[in-house]
């Protein structure tokens, strides 16, 4: 399985060449940052959502189920799937402390989600939909049971 796994890594390593170049805003002019904002209007208003294999090209059924890795393997590719994400500006939400191999299959289900994706800026996605009862991260780690909605 680790051949497969490193394989996969691999894989996930050259799917960041298709990320977009980002711009330094601080050097951008005005003209640049307000076609940037046109840019991003557009992208609501016309484009729909699409699921995240779509934006790396790298389909989720590649990625073998949690019971079949050990947790350094699920660790392993969590942090690719986390670094293939920072490639495209797109950040995890989710607590500093929870363990990477069990973020894996939370990340993988995330990869058939639709997402809306803007290629300029940065893009969150949560795990967690500030119910406490429903937390993906259980008890010990869910970040949202001291928050008053």
């Amino acid at each position: 399985m680790q051949k497969y796994i490193n394989q996969l890594i691999e894989d996930l390593r050259a799917a960041k060449k298709y990320a977009p170049v980002q711009k330094d805003r601080l050097l951008m002019s005005d003209t640049e940052i307000t076609e940037e904002l046109e840019e991003i209007d557009r992208i609501i208003d016309e484009e729909p959502d699409k699921p995240l294999h779509n934006i790396f090209g790298i389909d989720p059924i590649v990625f073998p189920p949690l019971e079949k890795l050990t947790d350094k393997q699920a660790q392993q590719l969590a942090e690719e799937i986390l670094a293939l994400w920072g490639a495209f500006n797109i950040e995890a939400v989710y607590p500093g402390n929870f363990p990477k191999n069990k973020l894996y299959p939370l990340l993988i289900r995330k990869f058939k989600e639709p997402f809306m994706y803007f290629p300029a800026g940065q893009t969150g996605i949560e795990f967690c939909h500030y119910v406490p009862e429903e937390c993906p991260f259980g008890n010990e780690f869910c970040m949202c049971k001291d928050i008053n909605l």
